[in-house]
This record gives structure tokens, sequence and C-alpha cells, in this order.
């Protein structure tokens, strides 16, 4: 569902916490380990009415120095009430003279004056708070006018809509799949289970991962073998005499498992009518030059009746599943697999946080560390500043979108106090998510030598909720070397002839990728450093 909420000045939603782990599968039994997203279950939560009928909008992108939102598109809040009180005025002072007016004559002419003043004077944000017709203009809400202009009736969305809550989401009844997507009410045959418009990747080797090197004091931890395609790859359909993956962002679509003898499912083009039939005539050169936003969907068609809580499948295709079979066939728990710890086990079942320096004693597995949810354009109370070290000592406060993943950031804990029975912590950390925030001040000497343009904080009187563990850079199931990648198949009879543009990976191809015996051996070549990583995890071994 998230994927298909857009954004407005006029958001109506925000990001809560998201969940994340393996869903009981672990690395060293599981060879389905790593093949599926470790991200679910994403809570979002409104943060004003929404009437039934109105759009969710989200908040794409922030600017953290301001809490204003960066985009054409957006307006922060104070502009927004700019243009509320602005329209109040107009359409009071026009109200004012149409009520002077009684003659038809002239409310006729005030009529047309309205329409060129709404719809070729105003600007379009302003326009929004509007009504279209001056008859409206008594009593009228700008406010209020505004969030209908965003909200459709019934009779609308039935006409232009489509079904999206038919599936949920839960635990497979495939142990390896993860979760799956369950119908919420009996589906009979032939019903539209789901749209699913489709996301193109024009060019499949897009999502060869090319790993950069990255200078650490533990590249035992982060110079790991690494899958050799992104895990996106196991969420798109393809070809395999297509460069074209199309990948699917409808609710819980990308949930469905694959049943290549009984799926109660299948995949077609859809019958929506923004559905372009057109583009399966064009070439990918084509569909590339077109710049294609949303004009490409598939239905989910249950292929027989589904009863409410049987999980929904379909056919992944016969290219797909030998390959699972082969993976399964050659698959190895990893040398270090047995003592894994799942960061979000590891959370729960750590519910005190050693600070740095009981971690110098008795340190956490090398690919954990802490993180902390904190809203830097939040207004936090501010108790001291080191403007030399542009260090900032403030007070944890909660604000609405806290435990938005968005604003959590590697921080290491410094100290840790009880108060009326429950644990309060303070933590050190940076406003760069990117940044492993252990290189902050590594000899506690209160230095900070490296990122003297970044703002670092130390943060007070955290609770544990808003610290959690999380794996280091690399580390996760779903960086593992041998994980299972592969797309979906698109049936011969669905695929356009157009889109066959000679791209063939066959197993063959694949064969003569292999892990390399002795990484430093094959990183020698200064002229390679950049690419080293990626040539040491996925040698071409030439026939």
């Amino acid at each position: 569902l998230v994927c298909s909420v857009n954004t407005h000045q006029e958001r109506n939603t925000a990001f809560k916490r998201v969940d994340y782990d393996s869903n009981g599968l672990h690395r060293s039994k599981n060879p389905g380990v790593g093949a599926f997203t470790m991200y679910h279950n994403v809570r979002m939560e409104a943060t004003r009415p929404i009437w039934a009928g109105m759009e969710l909008f989200l908040e794409y992108s922030i600017s953290i120095e301001n809490d204003t939102v960066i985009g054409d598109n957006y307006y922060d809040e104070e502009m927004r009430q700019k243009y509320l009180d602005r329209a109040e005025r107009v359409s009071s002072g026009f109200a004012d003279i149409m009520n002077e007016q009684s003659s038809a004559d002239s409310q006729h002419a005030l009529e047309k004056a309205w329409a060129l003043i709404r719809d070729e004077i105003v600007v379009e944000p302003l326009r929004e708070y509007l009504p279209e017709s001056m008859s409206k203009l008594v009593d009228h809400n700008p406010e209020e006018a505004r969030l209908q202009s965003l909200s459709h009736s019934l009779e609308w969305l039935q006409a232009n809509g489509q079904c999206m809550d038919n599936l949920y989401a839960a635990p497979s009844t495939i142990e390896e799949a993860g979760r799956g997507a369950y119908a919420t009410r009996f589906l009979a045959k032939g019903t539209v289970i789901a749209p699913a418009p489709l996301q193109p990747v024009y060019n499949r080797d897009e999502l060869i991962i090319v790993y950069k090197a990255v200078e650490d004091d533990k590249p035992e931890v982060l110079y790991r073998p690494l899958p050799k395609n992104q895990l996106f790859l196991n969420y798109c359909f393809g070809h395999n005499q297509s460069s074209l993956l199309l990948c699917p962002y409808g609710a819980n679509v990308g949930l469905i498992n694959h049943d290549g003898k009984a799926p109660n499912a299948k995949i077609v083009w859809s019958s929506n009518k923004n559905f372009q039939e057109s583009y399966l005539n064009k070439t990918i050169e084509e569909l590339k030059e077109a710049g294609l936003k949303t004009v490409l969907f598939f239905d989910v068609v249950a292929t027989r009746d589904i009863q409410a809580g049987e999980e929904v499948f379909i056919d992944y295709g016969k290219e797909w599943e030998e390959a699972w079979e082969k993976h399964v066939r050659g698959w190895a728990p990893p040398d270090d697999s047995f003592d894994y710890v799942e960061p979000s086990i590891f959370n729960a079942t750590n519910p005190i946080i050693r600070t740095k320096r009981e971690q110098a004693i008795d340190p956490y597995p090398e690919h954990i560390q802490t993180a902390c949810y904190f809203n830097v354009g939040h207004q936090h109370v501010v108790t001291d500043v080191r403007e030399k070290e542009n260090f900032y000592f403030v007070q944890w406060t909660e604000s609405p979108d806290h435990y938005d993943p968005y604003h959590l950031l590697p921080c290491e804990v410094t100290v840790r106090r009880k108060v009326h029975g429950t644990y309060e912590y303070s933590a050190k950390m940076t406003d760069n998510g990117l940044r492993n925030s252990y290189e902050l001040d590594d000899d506690d000497d209160g230095e900070f030598e490296e990122d003297r343009e970044k703002t670092y904080y130390t943060v007070s009187n955290m609770p544990r909720g808003a610290i959690v563990f999380v794996g280091q850079l690399y580390t996760s199931d779903m960086h593992l070397g041998g994980a299972f990648r592969h797309e979906m198949m698109i049936p011969d009879d669905m695929f356009p002839s157009s889109w066959i543009d000679g791209y063939i990976e066959s197993e063959t191809c694949r064969d003569k990728f292999v892990e390399c015996p002795d990484m430093e051996d094959q990183c020698d070549n200064e002229d390679d450093a950049e690419l080293c990583p990626f040539t040491c995890q996925l040698c071409y071994k030439d026939d």
C-alpha cells in the first residue's frame, strides 16, 4: 500500500515503525534466508482527519535543517496557512460584492468574473482553496474546500478505482518463502484479486551489485561475498530473452508466492482504463524514451474460487522453479552462521543496553550496532552547545513521527541511569545517518577530528524503546553471498515480441561466476581498487 501513496503538501499520513526480521528462518539451516526482504509491517498513522474517499498522502523528503519539505509540490505549514488566509480574504471579499448586486445580469457577470479570477489569475496552490462556483462562496470554508478537493465519492471510486484490500500479509505456508498473501474475503473465480502497477527496469544489469570499498577496522565483516544481484530482482517479472524487468508495487502483491502445480491465481494484462495497451507494441528503447510513469499494469486474477484466509499463489514459471531447486541442492550454510543472532532477536533478548565503556569489556557481536530514533528536525530542549565542534547537547522528546525509520541513526550509548524504576540513556550520534558513529570519538578526548561540517548530538533522557540493535553494514541475511536471486517469469504468450532484445543470461553464463578463493591475491591491482570488492566476490571464470 505504501508504494501507492503519493506525495502532496496536504500530507495526511506519516510513517511509524517498521518490523525487521527473517520470519523465523536462520542462515545456518534455511536455503531461503536472504531471498526476501526483512522489512515488513510498515505502519502509517493519520496525522489529520481522513474522510472516506480522501486520497492518502505521505511526505517523501524533508530538509533536516528546517523541517520544510523539498520539491515543487510542497509547502511548509507556514506557507499553507498563508494560502488559507488569502483564500478566506478572497472568498469573503467576493461574497460581499456578490451580495451587493441583485440583478440577474450583475450576478451573471460576477459569475464569469469569478471563473476568470479563479482559473486564470489565482496561482494554483491558492486555487485549490477556492470553490469552482461563485454560488458556493456563501458560508465558504477554504480549509474544508481544500480537503474536499482531495476526496472522491463512492460512485467515482467504483467507476475509476480498483480494490486494494483483498489481500493481507502473514507468514507463508511455505517455510522458505517468508511471508505470503492471503485472501481477506471469499474471491470467486475470475475476480481481480489485486491491481499491480508496474515499475519498469529497462536494463536488468542495473541490479548487479558493484560494491565499492569502504575503509573500516572490521574488513572481515564488510568484505564478505555479496549476492550478484540486488534483492529487488526477486520481486520483479522478466523474460529470459529480454533485458526488461517489470516490478509490481500493488498492496501485498509482492508477497504472492509460487505454486507450480496448483496455483489459484495468475497474472494478466490489466483491464484498468489507465493501462495503455499500445505500449505493448513499443520497443524497450521506445518505452524508455517515453518516460513511463505508471501506464503498465498486471491484474492478479483468481483461477478458481478462493476462500477467506486461503493463501494466494501464482506460477512463477519453469525457469524460476528450476533455479530454486538448483539453489536448494547446492546450498550450504555460511561458515560463521551457527553463532549468528539476528538483530531483532538480539533486541528482544537484551532489554538493558551496555554503554560504550561496558562494551569495551563485554562487546556485542561484531555484526551488531546500536541505533537511535532521533528526529533532528524536531524542537528539542538544547542544554548546551559547543559551536567550535558543531556539537549539541539536547534532551530527547518524542514527536509524532519520531519512530519513522527515516529518523533511525547509528549511535553509541554513553550513559545509563535508572529513573523511577526504568532506565534512561544518553547517546552520541550525528545527523548523517550513513556515517558509522563508532568513529565519533574513539579516544574519548572530546575532540572530533573528522567531518567538522557535520552536526553532532549527545541526546539525554532517551527511553529504551528509542534505542534498537541493528546490523552492521552488509551483514544482514539479505546481503549473504549465497542468497537466492531470480526474477519471476512472464509467460511467453503474454510477453510482447517487441520487448525481446536478445538479452540472454542462461544458467551456463551464471555458472561462470564463482567466489574467489583468495581475496588478497585478487585485489593487488591499484587500477582496479574501486571495483576490487566486486571482482573478489564474483570472479569470472574463463572457459
